[in-house]
This record gives structure tokens, C-alpha cells and sequence, in this order.
């Protein structure tokens, strides 16, 4: 570890290798941070998807199921962040293709009472501009083996404390992730 990434560590800047939530707000206000997701779909013969619990720690939308995903850091393709990203969350090695991209999209994080930020689909009327910040997030389709053969390898990290697998799309979700799931799933050649 260099020099300067220590200094950033010292200050609060840095933790496990990334970049802080607390340098992230600094650097939101000069430029859009860049996010990558993965909706991970087993092999079966009906649609599934692994979703995951963010615990209350976590920066954006805890207490929530979510897919994985995270910042693109410095460096990063986006292939290469969502592989380390599936790695760090969930423990697996996954491949990821390029003709797996589902959509990319502007998301609105909104600062709720609790300091944490929430994605929500539209801006509400009255929110001021230190409210929000946005993040481009491109999504993909990741296909797993089938769940029965790695649910004991899945081991929920960076935040996350457990997994579910769904079958069906619950509109308790967020409609970021119903989307995200609907179009993997179609993608795959499930009819929904």
C-alpha cells in the first residue's frame, strides 16, 4: 500500500482498499461517480434471482434487498468492477459479458432524516440540491450455475448480511431493481 493511500486511510479518506462514502461526498459535487450493477440469475427452468440484504451500515438504500453492485474505482472497466464487485459481495468468481449489459441510467440518490441515501425513481418537489446527487449506472445480466450448487459458497460481504432468492418480483422492491431483474429475466428468455 503506497504512501498516500495511508495518508487517506489515516484521515478517514480510505477503508478496505476503496475509496470512503465520505471522500465520495466530496468528490460528488465536482463530478458524477460512475456505478455498476448485476442482477445474478441461476440456471433453472424458471426465473430466479439472488438478491441481497444491505444492512443498516450501508450508504445507499440499507435495510433493503438489493442486487450487487458499487463504484467503478480508478482503473476499473466495468466489466472488471462488476467482477470484483460479484467477488467482494458475495465471495463468488463469476464471469461477466459485455453482451450481458442491460440498460444504463441516471439514478437519484435522495438524503433521508437518517444521513442515508435512498435511489428513488423521481425527484420530489420542495428537495434541495444537497439533497440529491446522481450516479450513471449501467446494469448486467450475470448467469450463475444453478442455486442449489453454490448457495453454501455465497457468503454475503462489503455490507450486505444475508441473500434471498426470488422467484417472483415483489413491487415492495425498488423499481430500479424490478426493472433491472424484469429485463435480465427477459433477457434470458423467460416469459413473465
Amino acid at each position: 500500500m503506497g504512501n498516500s493511500f495511508k495518508k487517506l486511510i489515516s484521515e478517514g479518506l480510505a477503508e478496505d482498499g476503496y475509496l470512503s462514502h465520505k471522500l465520495m461526498e466530496l468528490d460528488k459535487s465536482i463530478s458524477p461517480v460512475f456505478c455498476i450493477d448485476a442482477v445474478l440469475v441461476p440456471e433453472s427452468d424458471k426465473p430466479q434471482a439472488i438478491l441481497f440484504y444491505r444492512d443498516k451500515t450501508n450508504f445507499a438504500s440499507p435495510k433493503t434487498y438489493w442486487i450487487v453492485g458499487g463504484r467503478v474505482q480508478k482503473g476499473q472497466t466495468m466489466i472488471k468492477a462488476i467482477q470484483d464487485k460479484i467477488k467482494k459481495e458475495t465471495g463468488l468468481n463469476l464471469i461477466v459479458k459485455k453482451e450481458d449489459q442491460l440498460f444504463t441510467e441516471d439514478l437519484i440518490h435522495i438524503k433521508k432524516e437518517d444521513g442515508k441515501f435512498y435511489v428513488i425513481d423521481y425527484l420530489p418537489k420542495g428537495v434541495k440540491q444537497e439533497d440529491i446527487y446522481h450516479t450513471p449506472s449501467t446494469c448486467y445480466l450475470v448467469r450463475t450455475p444453478p442455486f442449489e450448487e453454490i448457495k453454501d459458497l455465497i457468503c454475503p460481504g462489503n455490507k450486505n448480511s444475508s441473500f434471498k432468492v426470488i422467484e417472483t418480483i415483489d413491487p415492495a422492491l425498488n423499481p430500479y431493481i424490478q426493472k433491472a431483474i424484469s429485463l435480465a429475466w427477459k433477457k434470458c428468455g423467460y416469459s413473465l
